[in-house]
């Protein structure tokens, strides 16, 4: 990993108020949470090329979500849109409601998203007064995006799994290990669970009305291995279902 001797954070001033930015994979790490520590600070403008990972963490637009209300700020994350790499995701996020409005589809197409924005983050938002709007962007030409969009995914996308992408539209992610990290199985239609590890804990509160499918809650406060290139120390839980394989129930040891 290569850094600056003397980082510096860049600020800009708006009608709408002060941001900082964030570049790609820097949100990952400290120095993007210090930059917030300048007064004034309540938005943050984050141009990426993410590749998305399977499992857990590493999904552009949760993890754009995820930071966005864990560091009570307005996230403007702008994505690239190349699913043959895993490059896709963008969105507005706001703490207290999540994501305004988001894309992530591998549809290799260019998209405009627009929302009203609280200017404090830790404003009350009403669904109506959000007016967010998308629109394709095809070789210059704006056209709006005519009801929901429906994000087309194949169930494997794992470049372990698959051969290289001949098109545009073939989806792929790379894999993360796991053995890192601790889980319990929800068997109950309600319980409240904590799991730890290396000193990191996560508790979860939790109703359903069946348990017909697979759900586990997953906990690693453990260095990952990113790659055998370098390793970064993780604090992380995630509730994910997971679907059976030709039949078989999903089983996750740890």
């Amino acid at each position: 990993m290569n850094t600056p001797d003397f980082p510096e954070d860049a600020y800009f001033d708006t009608e709408f108020g002060k941001f900082t930015t964030v570049i790609c994979f820097d949100l990952m790490f400290k120095e993007s949470v210090e930059a917030l520590d300048e007064p004034g600070v309540l938005n943050v403008a984050y141009p990426t090329y993410w590749f998305d990972h399977t499992p857990f963490i590493f999904f552009a637009t949760p993890y754009q979500q995820a930071w966005s209300m864990a560091n009570n700020v307005n996230l403007i994350a702008a994505d690239a849109n190349f699913p043959p790499t895993g490059s896709l995701g963008s969105g507005i996020y706001t703490p207290n409601k999540g994501a305004l409005v988001y894309t992530h589809n591998p549809d290799g197409r260019s998209k405009l998203l627009i929302s009203n924005v609280p200017k404090r983050p830790d404003s009350s938002v009403r669904v109506n007064d959000l007016g967010p709007l998308k629109f394709f962007i095809d070789d210059g030409k704006v056209t709006p995006m005519e009801g929901e969009e429906k994000p087309v995914f194949k169930k494997e996308c794992l470049t372990t799994v698959l051969k290289d992408a001949e098109n545009l539209t073939d989806y792929r992610c790379s894999p993360t290990t796991i053995d890192h990290y601790q889980f319990k199985k929800l068997k109950k239609l309600e319980d409240d669970i904590e799991i730890c590890d290396n000193d990191f804990c996560c508790s979860l509160s939790y109703q359903a009305e069946s348990m017909d499918e697979d759900y586990f809650f997953g906990v690693t406060g453990q260095d990952l291995n990113f790659k055998d290139a370098f390793k970064f120390g993780t604090q992380s839980c995630f509730l994910a279902r997971c679907d059976s394989i030709e039949g078989k129930a999903a089983v996750i040891s740890s």
